[in-house]
């Protein structure tokens, strides 16, 4: 029990040291490139509606996935490559005002336990054996946003930059990371209900 608290507690204090670091707008996040995003409304909520990777190849995984959709519903995916990050998914609504991007997470699937190992096939750590852990504390993020525009280096694929990170549109079914968050809170939920 001790355990469970001690791991939550550092979660929570990662989240909200992400949450002053980059929810705040403050820090030493590079300025993006990317022109600035012109009006705030549904309309401009439109642009971003779909799912983005932050990456714009798929390579041995998922890069970080971001499906925004129409209904003001959103979900996240850690990349598929980072083995040691404890926040898997969260979940939530977004809105798009005053140039900013802004979640408000209702839910996240986080890792807990496990053991580090290095993993020779990635050439990284990676947890081995963690629990997955539904977390349903409310937390609001906010980040600076772009305009979604076309990037010339990659076959003009559609791109946007929130705080440091840039996505690139996913050709990919909008509701696969909804089948993936899904597969993950039934892990935790079944964790729940056996222990």
């Amino acid at each position: 029990m001790m355990k469970r608290v001690l791991s939550l507690a550092l979660v929570l204090l990662f989240a909200l040291t992400l949450a002053l670091a980059v929810g705040c707008g403050g820090g030493d996040a590079p300025e993006s490139s990317l022109p600035p995003i012109k009006g705030e409304s549904e309309e401009a909520m439109g642009e971003y509606i779909g799912l983005w990777q932050a990456s714009p190849v798929v390579g041995s995984g998922y890069a970080e996935r971001l499906a925004l959709n129409a209904d003001g519903t959103f979900y996240r995916a850690e990349s598929q490559m980072d083995g040691l990050t404890l926040e898997r998914f969260s979940s939530g609504t977004w809105s798009v005002e005053d140039g900013a991007l802004t979640f408000a997470v209702a839910e996240r699937l986080l890792w807990e336990g496990g053991t580090a190992e290095f993993d020779p096939v990635i050439g990284a750590e990676v947890l081995v054996d963690p629990l997955m852990v539904l977390v349903e504390e409310p937390v609001t993020l906010t980040y600076q946003l772009s305009a979604v525009t076309n990037d010339p280096e990659v076959n003009d694929k559609r791109t946007f930059t929130a705080g440091s990170t840039q996505y690139w549109e996913l050709a990919a079914e909008l509701d696969s990371l909804l089948k993936d968050y899904e597969h993950a809170r039934a892990q935790a939920l079944a964790g729940r209900n056996s222990g």
